[in-house]
């Protein structure tokens, strides 16, 4: 209505604007100034309630408009305690979690130029919690998805909640029983993990509510022992729960049920393996298809034991989302706990409990380096993100970021920004109180490419081994999206399974045996279409979409026929230009190539190649001939190379706008290349 609003515009890093204004009749166009938010430094300390002993503890700050975490630093018990973080104003939700200790949420405002927050957290005694999922009812048959009995049980389906209850009272932890339909998933923090227990339940966490909870709980860093000899099935070959295999299972595909007369052991290092005790083959025993599943993890899992018909598929995996190997975020047990041999599975569960609780050293290894993007002056709003573990950092204006609380390990760091390409760099190596520089990053302003192919294959029946079409991409271009249309008709498309592979080898299942007769496959995934996984299209971000990629139809089952007309790859992204050098072939002769962009601001990639191993000098030099800057001296292998220049001297300063030549020298071979600088 006209009339006397107060209007209030916010956005994180910026202060918020409040401004009264008189809406009048009719269309209203008002802009609004927003000023950069100051910072304010977090200064505080992490305590044991009662005892006041200083602890070591993570505080993980999240946003509070979006959720994000923003930020995540380490209290240090040998420094008492404390902590510090520089914040811009905003609202902050602070979660302090340490060893043994109840952890605290706490909601914080940043809007003074230091602000004090003291936490003192409540210890505990190793408080577990156990969640009874299943047990309530009778399943008899097992179905495939056309309706085709794959396996029978008559049997009540039992809880193995009661063995972990008794087993973990006798190894001495404290445990809290609850059932699905009467827990609080705001409470499972409280706990130092959850046991989530389906035992030979056949249909294992239905709900997709709790499904959603659990995959919450992990991401926010919550451990999770998961068990049940029916939920790889479920979750690999159901609709609704693809992203729930991949975030808390880990499990890629199921492959069998009954596996083999029990478990044995596959990584006799592991510490699940090893300590406290020495864990050997565990019998478990099938009643029904609740009892087994062995199946293939995901390539971020590691399996630690296997099946004894299957030596190299999981009956218990791991998987850790930190390079540090003494600890680990989720294990998942593939078979019925109260099926398994007593005295072993007890040696399991202790070494289990022992590897999810035991603290990790504090990181202190950091990242640092630049991103920037192509054609601009201002190269802030990047997010520089390292995995394992996620930890991100936005870069300033100069395009420098700086990502710590590192453990040692090797990472894959990934620069990205909405409209413009995604960069990733594999294999970064940070050592134990180490810093690794230089790990830079060009981002190019993204474009939209779209091929599509009308193969119109028919599809054979009852054939999995199914048909492939192929079609190629000519863009040379780094994957920041990537959509897929189907248009693929049959009279019963519950039968099919549908794949896409990238040029780089990656693997998305589009179409996992749902839906039936009444429809078709026809649109784009996964605006139009719910990808079913296992996989997601987001797998293939990163890569070069250059090449072939491929699709593959299977159908599984007797009396249905269709055919794929017509399929599209569209790509969103920008060049694959990394800021390192990229070997590309090997020259006939010494070549000195382009340089790209030229005119440039700030940087610049020159293209060069040599025949063969040699000593190689690439540097710049101003119209004067003074050497500017040492791009390359040294032995290099055969091949193409790009380097790409900053702008920046030897002393890491910026050079002036002006002409500028690279030249380069190696056994004889001596020529230059003319580049201009504008600001």
């Amino acid at each position: 209505e006209v009339g006397y609003y107060d209007v209030y515009v916010l956005k994180f890093g910026y202060l918020t604007h409040t401004e009264e204004l008189f809406i009048q009749y009719g269309v209203n166009t008002v802009d609004f100034l927003l000023d950069l938010a100051p910072s304010g430094l977090v200064q505080g300390a992490v305590f044991e309630a009662g005892t006041m002993d200083p602890l070591s503890a993570s505080v993980k700050i999240y946003r509070a408009d979006s959720g994000e975490l923003h930020t995540e630093v380490f209290s240090d018990s040998l420094a008492g305690g404390r902590f510090e973080v520089t914040l811009p104003y905003f609202n902050y939700t602070f979660k302090v979690r340490a060893y043994h200790h109840i952890p605290e949420t706490r909601g914080v405002a940043i809007d003074e130029p230091t602000e004090n927050e003291q936490f003192y957290l409540e210890p505990t005694l190793a408080n577990l919690l156990v969640i009874q999922d299943g047990g309530e009812k009778d399943e008899t048959v097992k179905l495939d998805k056309t309706g085709a009995v794959l396996d029978t049980y008559d049997g009540p389906q039992e809880a193995a909640a009661q063995d972990f209850e008794i087993d973990l009272i006798e190894l001495g932890y404290d445990v809290v029983m609850e059932t699905v339909a009467g827990s609080d998933p705001a409470t499972w923090d409280d706990y130092d993990f959850i046991i989530w227990s389906s035992g030979n339940s056949t249909s294992p966490v239905v709900a997709a509510s709790y499904r959603d909870n659990l995959e919450a709980y992990v991401a926010d860093g919550g451990k999770l022992l998961i068990e049940g000899g029916e939920l790889s099935y479920d979750a690999s070959s159901y609709p609704g729960y693809p992203t729930f295999a991949a975030n808390v299972l880990h499990s890629y595909d199921w492959e069998h049920d009954s596996s083999g007369t029990g478990i044995t052991v596959y990584d006799g290092a592991h510490p699940i393996t090893t300590f406290p005790n020495t864990v050997g083959d565990i019998a478990v025993s099938y009643s029904g298809y609740g009892d087994h599943d062995s199946y293939i993890p995901t390539s971020d899992a590691d399996i630690v034991m296997s099946w004894s018909n299957y030596g190299t598929l999981a009956s218990v995996l791991v998987y850790d989302d930190t390079p540090n190997p003494v600890s680990g975020q989720i294990v998942f047990y593939s078979f019925n706990y109260g099926a398994a041999n007593a005295a072993g599975r007890k040696d399991l569960l202790e070494n289990t409990v022992t590897y999810l609780i035991t603290q990790e050293s504090l990181p202190d290894g950091s990242i640092s380096g630049h991103v920037f993007l192509e054609g601009e002056s201002d190269h802030s709003g990047a997010k520089v993100t390292v995995s394992p573990g996620g930890q991100n950092a936005f870069t300033n204006v100069n395009g420098s970021y700086q990502i710590e609380n590192l453990y040692a390990g090797t990472y894959t760091v990934t620069a990205t920004k909405e409209g413009w390409s995604t960069a990733v760099i594999d294999e970064v190596v940070v050592s134990a109180s180490g810093h690794v520089s230089g790990i830079d990053f060009v981002l190019t302003p993204v474009t939209v490419y779209e091929y599509c192919e009308t193969p119109e294959l028919p599809i054979p029946d009852s054939s999995p081994v199914g048909v492939y079409a192929q079609l190629q991409f000519p863009d040379d271009a780094t994957v920041s999206e990537v959509e897929v249309y189907l248009n693929l008709t049959h009279t019963y498309i519950g039968d099919l399974v549908v794949e896409i592979t990238s040029p780089e080898g990656t693997t998305v299942r589009l179409h996992n045996r749902s839906g039936g007769s009444s429809n078709d496959i026809v649109g784009w995934y996964p605006s139009e279409l719910s990808v079913d996984g296992p996989g997601a299209l987001d797998d293939f971000i990163g890569e070069n979409a250059l090449g072939e990629w491929e699709i593959w139809v299977s159908d599984n089952a007797g009396s249905d026929l269709g055919t794929l007309h017509t399929w599209c790859v569209k790509v969103t992204g920008g060049l694959p230009w990394t800021g390192v050098e990229d070997e590309l072939g090997i020259p006939r002769s010494y070549v000195l190539g382009g340089v790209a962009p030229n005119p440039f601001n700030p940087m610049t990639a020159i293209a060069y190649g040599a025949p063969r191993a040699s000593n190689v000098e690439l540097a710049i030099y101003n119209v004067n001939g003074r050497l500017v800057k040492t791009l390359v001296d040294g032995q290099v292998e055969a091949g193409y190379y790009n380097v790409v220049w900053y702008g920046r001297d030897n002393d890491g300063h910026s050079v002036a706008s002006g002409v500028y030549f690279c030249r380069m020298q190696a056994e004889g071979f001596d020529d230059a290349v003319k580049m201009v600088l504008l600001k």
